[in-house]
């Protein structure tokens, strides 16, 4: 009798357990997705043409990654946008030749490092106010450097004149030692709107053998209302409407920055499936300004999407479905994507591996970080990202990677005199029972110049 009794109240409560699992799982109606937040940034080009520089000269399009070590020319007639992982941006003009030296995004800590070299032509910066001590926005000419948390600035280097132009909120601008490559505090100045700095690489010598603050002067009408002036001017008070729009929206800035990613990374999957024909019809309409009205319109694509869901999860049980993380879909800019599907099954083959997130042969700043992904081909075409099955090896004393793929360029303290170290990333994963090796890339870690803060 006492073992009926038990077994009936083993029943019940299995019951019990049952049923609520069963009306918790009714509440949670919608896909359970795990997709990684995007930690590269990309490229939109506004006017063709734009290309990665290098022996083997390539032509970009809309969606490429764009990574530490790479150096883009925007052509005469070019125009493009680099879109960075929290939202911030930077436009490059026509005629404009870029270095990224360094861009990094860390997900969890919303970590932000971009550092980039204008080696001539025009660049535009609009940062989101940046999150954390170690982020930083900065951009530097020869001769000077300019370092912002959130604020909108142009830079100019042409003829061997740098010009710092402020727009909103503080800049802070200094001078760059030509010899010794270190940014002299004493020469330190703010911009603010409507007010500039320039120095012309043939007074460095005489600036850093008396160094003073910068000059700072009220910017000339031929300057303010130059036409590259106003259209990034207008593009900004737009986009910073978005930005107010979301942040009132989802209650916060970490809301806010979340939604923006998202809107970006549509945006992007959006411009990767135009046709070169399509993009051929439309270059002479594109523009600044309607980048930031489609990212408005794609905002209202979503909300609408949003809303449609949520009124038919009030009426339809929606099945969970899970994705495996370890087998992403990619593209080949390398955006990640989730599966429809519950599993990331293919009777295609895996063929071979290779590391994406630097250019092979690329010049690295030591303590940078640089975030590397395995990427597998398989017999169809299709590629995967591995990063998280990813074995990583490292020839010569060029710094660590971690087993998420962020590599940590660095030097040894025998070789801190040394101007630069070779070394080789390679990396291997097994694979469906299949074992594979990504060749190596060969990195050229130099030594970081050592900066002062300068942070506005």
């Amino acid at each position: 009798m006492a073992r009926k009794t038990l077994v009936l109240i083993i029943i019940g409560i299995v019951a019990l357990i049952s049923a609520f699992l069963f009306f918790t799982g009714r509440e949670e109606n919608k896909p359970v997705l795990t997709i990684d937040t995007p930690r590269t940034a990309w490229l939109e080009v506004i006017r063709p043409a734009v290309s990665r520089a290098g022996e083997n000269m390539k032509e970009l399009s809309s969606g490429d990654e764009v990574f530490s070590g790479m150096t883009l020319y925007v052509s005469k007639d070019g125009q493009a946008i680099i879109h960075f992982p929290d939202g911030s941006i930077l436009r490059a003009d026509s005629d404009t030749t870029i270095k990224i030296d360094e861009s990094y995004f860390e997900p969890k800590s919303e970590t932000l490092s971009v550092k980039v070299t204008l080696m001539g032509g025009k660049v535009w910066s609009k940062v989101i106010a940046l999150v954390g001590s170690a982020s930083v926005w900065q951009v530097k000419t020869s001769s000077a450097v300019a370092t912002v948390r959130g604020t909108s600035f142009g830079t100019e280097y042409i003829a061997g004149k740098s010009m710092f132009l402020g727009s909103e909120n503080e800049v802070k601008v200094a001078v760059v030692d030509p010899k010794t490559g270190k940014i002299k505090k004493e020469t330190e100045a703010s911009l603010i709107s409507k007010t500039i700095i320039e120095v012309k690489d043939a007074d460095m010598e005489k600036i850093a053998a008396t160094p003073a603050p910068l000059a700072v002067f009220s910017a000339p009408s031929i300057i303010t209302d130059a036409k590259w002036v106003r259209e990034n001017q207008s593009a900004d008070e737009e986009m910073g409407k978005i930005i107010s729009e979301m942040r009132d929206e989802e209650g916060s800035d970490i809301g806010m920055r979340e939604k923006m990613r998202e809107l970006n990374e549509r945006r992007r999957e959006e411009l990767k499936k135009e046709t070169k024909s399509e993009i051929d019809e439309i270059k002479i309409e594109k523009t600044i300004e309607k980048s930031v009205e489609r990212l408005k319109e794609i905002k209202k694509e979503v909300e609408k999407e949003e809303a449609e869901e949520e009124a038919n999860t009030e009426t339809k049980d929606t099945p969970k479905t899970t994705v495996d993380t370890d087998l992403k879909s990619t593209t080949e800019a390398g955006a990640v994507t989730a599966p429809s599907t519950a599993t990331v099954k293919s009777t295609a083959k895996p063929t071979r591996a290779y590391i994406k997130g630097i250019q092979s042969g690329a010049d690295i700043m030591e303590d940078s970080k640089i975030p590397l992904k395995l990427i597998l081909v398989l017999s169809d075409g299709t590629e995967r990202d591995i990063t998280s099955s990813a074995k990583w090896a490292v020839k010569g004393n060029i710094g660590p990677v971690s087993t998420t793929g962020i590599f940590s360029p660095s030097f040894k303290e025998e070789e801190a005199e040394m101007e630069s170290v070779l070394g080789e990333i390679s990396a291997t994963a097994l694979i469906d029972g299949v074992s594979l090796s990504a060749p190596g890339i060969t990195v050229k870690v130099v030594h970081f110049v050592e900066e002062t803060e300068l942070r506005g």
